[in-house]
């Protein structure tokens, strides 16, 4: 059977309605305008359908001399500062160790974000909404946008679809794409990595725990450590990205569990089901 690498991700995921808005309200081309009105108003409304995370996302512009010239952690800072907010900005995308230089590359190491509203534990999701799109609108209007080359609220996002049918896995599609015809030629094979982009994975699931990909570098390392320089700490075997963690694949959902189940269940173990 192959590996399972576990990418857990609930933000890569599609947008709400009134998100969808919001991202309409970009031009075809490129990032919309800083000083685009139909934008701001998009943003106010966005906010009072409950349309907002609480979090303001902004990236720097790569011909800003500063920011050329090494200042863009000082930069982010002072535009943190003029948002209001009063919370520090971090990297959204994490430095990368070793792989940093692909991420200068594609000029993700310009990416900040900073909590305006979510982790208030005084503010409910509508007061966060509420407060995010304001500090955007406010920041927006300033008009001195130096060294700025995007700035947004981060949108609030659901899945696609959830699953409901219980028992979704006893339906025979196996027979559909002749299953039994494939094992007579292979059974799988252990050394190909399948990689699964989900929800959360039940890495003790019976069915699942043989099959797992291993990065032994993590798996043998020292506990809240990058051991392996990759930029993520404990990911022994992948990362859930929703909640920044390399200990909890399950987070809040578990579809990965059935994804990876039907690539890479442990099959003739007389339990749960089979995979591919």
């Amino acid at each position: 059977m192959p590996r399972i690498k576990a990418l857990h991700a609930l933000a890569a995921l599609v947008a709400t309605a009134s998100a969808e808005s919001l991202r309409g309200s970009r031009p075809a081309r490129g990032r919309r305008s800083l000083t685009d009105d139909s934008f701001i108003q998009t943003v106010k409304e966005c906010g009072e359908a409950d349309g907002l995370s609480g979090r303001i996302q902004f990236k720097l512009d790569k011909d800003y001399k500063d920011v050329k010239t090494g200042y863009a952690a000082a930069i982010a800072v002072r535009v943190a500062d003029e948002a209001g907010c009063g919370t520090k900005p971090k990297r959204l995308f994490r430095p990368a160790g070793k792989h940093e230089a692909k991420h200068v590359a594609a000029g993700l190491d310009l990416w900040y974000t900073m909590d305006c509203g979510a982790d208030d534990e005084e503010l409910d999701a509508h007061a966060a909404s509420l407060r995010a799109s304001e500090k955007v609108r406010e920041f927006l209007a300033k008009g001195d946008h130096k060294g700025i080359a995007v700035f947004e609220p981060q949108i609030v996002h659901k899945a696609l679809a959830v699953e409901k049918d219980a028992y979704r896995s006893l339906q025979t599609h196996y027979d559909a794409i002749n299953l039994d015809g494939a094992w007579e030629i292979t059974t799988g094979d252990p050394t190909v990595t399948v990689q699964v982009l989900d929800s959360g994975l039940d890495p003790d699931h019976p069915d699942l725990k043989k099959h797992l990909w291993r990065n032994e570098a993590e798996c043998q390392g020292e506990a809240g450590v990058d051991d392996d320089d990759n930029g993520f700490v404990d990911d022994c075997h992948g990362y859930n990205h929703a909640d920044d963690t390399g200990t909890d694949l399950l987070g809040d959902g578990s579809h990965g569990t059935h994804c990876s189940g039907t690539i890479a269940a442990d099959n003739m173990n007389g339990i749960g089901v089979a995979g591919v």
